[in-house]
């Protein structure tokens, strides 16, 4: 998960002994019994016209909440002569003239007691405007995130033409925020639910957008969007800040920055304020913003020529890697929040597109290598940098994987397996053969350790996922899960779901 205490819906899920699995179809989870030989055990069905997006489980509570788009049913007239037929679509992906594909006219969050897994029993629902953008479980409260387009078809005196609807209600115009400027065609619409009383909304809010990304820390959500001009260029993101806590949304709070950020990981907050990186043109800046998301602290015009493609930040600590030709991993000193320093920046070949802590002194770096004078990549490249200075970080230890040209972790963190305690790192490659998924281990004087490369035998336009049970690893890809032993790393059985 991106932030630690706030959990994220995903396609697989375990409470120690099952495995939730999301199907490909994505219209059944499948709930597998890891007791003894993989046996699938249970079952939970998507009503007619819904796709599953993401599922959780809640482990001590008994409880599974599965999160679904609600496909509305079209009608379509073909004619083939002097016959007629009528065909009824909800398929997201299927397109005909005059539709650009099924889309989402609202999304439903169902919650299930499982109790008995074999046989789980639904306690309640919960539906709003919009597709799915996103979703979190904090403090037994489900967060769910959609994004609601107004479309060409208002009415002024039909309301629900354009303001989203929670649970066949209108979001009360208080509810509603927007902008000080001119902008945006949608809702980015926040609802709250209680999971004791799943068909109950605790709280909703909208907020009037152009399409944005999210980001919630363990207080407050942060939906950022950026205004590009005209030629291309991010002239500044916007900033939109709603506090949560025990289900109650406050009202939004407004800032801004110049540039863009690359994803979730480059903005973060500490102590009450919010620390950014983002890419301003040709070169890049470091941000804090206070509780009222005003800038109070930044650095600016680092790295010329160069944009983030990845940033970690942790306590008074930041570090962020920019890229071109080589690439500069940078540490910042956040302790005095007015005035920000770059304490050191290390120049190594390739680039870190994921950064993720290792025990107390250390940072995990997932990217490419790249040949500095032909400027190709060489194969995905796992770097160790020895942070226990952070005025001078050092590159302790990496490895190249020859021949695999890119990783899922790239993309979608929830695709890594990293737990520092079992020293495990876990991640899909693509080859020229196909997937692979790869087992690392490491040690400060060996250096990576490969204890395992095996061919992925499931199909998904998902990413594959690694989790383990004990001394179990499964890797799960669309319907086929593959268990392996952390003793060995040999293959011990699958199951074709």
């Amino acid at each position: 998960v991106r932030q630690e205490g706030v959990d994220e819906g995903d396609i697989v899920k375990t409470d120690g002994r099952y495995l939730y699995v999301l199907k490909e179809s994505g219209e059944q989870i499948s709930i597998v019994d890891t007791k003894g030989a993989l046996k699938e055990v249970g079952k939970i069905k998507a009503k007619k016209n819904r796709q599953i997006q993401e599922i959780y489980v809640m482990p001590e509570e008994k409880r599974l909440v599965c999160i679904a788009a609600v496909y509305e049913e079209q009608q379509l007239e073909e004619t083939a002569g002097d016959n007629a037929k009528k065909v009824y679509i909800y398929d997201e992906d299927f397109t005909y003239p005059g539709n650009g594909g099924g889309m989402s006219e609202k999304i439903e969050a169902v919650t299930y007691e499982i109790n008995t897994p074999e046989n789980p029993k639904k306690l309640g629902s919960i539906t709003q405007s919009g597709y799915y953008t996103s979703s979190r479980l904090a403090g037994g409260y489900l967060y769910l995130f959609s994004n609601y387009s107004v479309g060409n078809n208002i009415d002024s005196h039909k309301p629900r033409t354009f303001i989203p609807v929670v649970n066949d209600g209108l979001i009360r115009e208080k509810d509603i925020s927007l902008p000080p400027f001119k902008c945006g065609s949608m809702y980015e619409v926040v609802t709250a639910v209680n999971l004791d009383k799943p068909s109950e909304v605790a709280d909703s809010k909208a907020i009037f957008t152009d399409g944005g990304s999210l980001y919630v820390s363990n207080e407050n959500i942060y939906y950022y969007e950026t205004q590009w001009s005209d030629n291309g260029d991010a002239e500044k993101t916007v900033i939109r800040k709603l506090g949560y806590k025990d289900g109650k949304l406050s009202s939004a709070v407004q800032g801004n920055i110049k540039g863009y950020i690359n994803d979730s990981f480059s903005i973060d907050e500490y102590k009450g304020y919010l620390r950014i990186v983002a890419t301003v043109g040709e070169t890049n800046s470091v941000y804090v913003l206070d509780g009222k998301l005003k800038t109070i602290g930044s650095i600016k015009k680092l790295a010329k020529d160069e944009r983030v493609y990845s940033a970690r930040l942790l306590g008074d600590t930041g570090y962020f890697v920019t890229f071109r030709e080589t690439d500069p991993l940078f540490s910042v000193d956040f302790s005095n929040p007015k005035n920000p320093k770059i304490l050191g920046k290390l120049k190594i070949p390739g680039f870190s597109d994921y950064l993720h802590f290792y025990g107390k002194d250390k940072l995990l770096g997932i990217g490419m290598d790249v040949e500095e004078d032909a400027q190709v990549t060489d194969g995905v490249k796992l770097s160790m940098f020895d942070i226990s200075d952070n005025t001078d970080v050092k590159e302790e230890n990496k490895l190249v994987l020859k021949n695999v040209y890119s990783t899922d972790v790239s993309y979608d963190y929830k695709a890594a397996l990293i737990d520092v305690g079992r020293n495990i790192i876990g991640f899909t490659g693509s080859t020229g053969g196909g997937e692979r998924y790869y087992l690392f281990s490491y040690d400060e004087k060996e250096g990576f350790s490969c204890n395992m490369s095996e061919e992925i035998n499931g199909r998904s336009m998902r990413s594959a996922r690694g989790l383990y049970i004990g001394d179990s690893l499964y890797i799960v890809c669309g319907n086929v899960i593959e268990a392996y032993s952390l003793k060995d790393y040999r293959k011990v059985e699958d199951l074709i779901l």
